[in-house]
């Protein structure tokens, strides 16, 4: 179980959700770019997010009100507001907005889309293990040791002859 939890925790550790990668110490930011939880969270969030709308909040033009929001600097840009809440809460309208919101916090996270390539790796690193599995198991069965023929008394002991055996008295 502890093991278990290790890997868990070096997953998550390594995946740039809790650390950004780039505040890894460098020999161990190798474990960042084999981390398949790195690649399946970055596209599962895409998927998940993308092409939703959220309640709550509205569309507006950036500079059109106090409260509007955006992530792009250009004036008369599309941002999202929350009337009635928090703006320290409200995240976006669109997924995408959301996306890049969270993104701020959790640098692994953005609105671009990385699906294919994040799948393409995650393929890569499923097929790695998979063919360093079949070596092992190549490398395991092709080493064995052939038995040598059988020694005197373990002959007599087979055959079942009784000598040296119990002895039953008539």
């Amino acid at each position: 179980m502890l093991g278990f939890l290790q890997v868990w925790f070096c997953a998550f550790l390594f995946a740039g959700m809790f650390v950004p990668e780039d505040q890894v110490v460098w020999p161990l930011r190798i474990f960042c770019s084999i981390s398949p939880l790195k690649w399946a969270l970055r596209g599962m969030m895409y998927i998940e997010f993308s092409d939703t709308t959220w309640a709550g909040a509205v569309e507006c033009v950036v500079g059109s009100s106090l409260g509007c929001t955006s992530h792009q600097s250009e004036p008369n840009a599309t941002g999202w507001e929350c009337p009635g809440l928090d703006p320290l809460l409200c995240l976006g309208y669109t997924g995408k907005q959301v996306l890049d919101s969270m993104g701020k916090q959790y640098e692994s996270l953005s609105s671009e889309d990385t699906v294919l390539v994040d799948s393409l790796i995650l393929v890569g690193i499923s097929c790695f293990f998979k063919i360093c599995t079949v070596v092992t198991f190549f490398m395991r069965t092709r080493s064995f040791v052939t038995p040598g023929s059988p020694s005197n008394t373990d002959a007599n002991s087979a055959s079942g002859s009784l000598e040296g055996g119990p002895k039953t008295v008539v």
